[in-house]
């Protein structure tokens, strides 16, 4: 398990990541 600090961290890095393959996704179909 995380420690509790690392906890919220790897969870705002999981969503920046997630946020992240969004925003790409969509500027790439929007450039096709």
């Amino acid at each position: 398990m995380l420690s509790i600090n690392a906890g919220p961290f790897a969870l705002a890095i999981s969503h920046l990541l997630l946020l992240g393959a969004l925003i790409t996704a969509t500027w790439v179909e929007a450039r096709l």
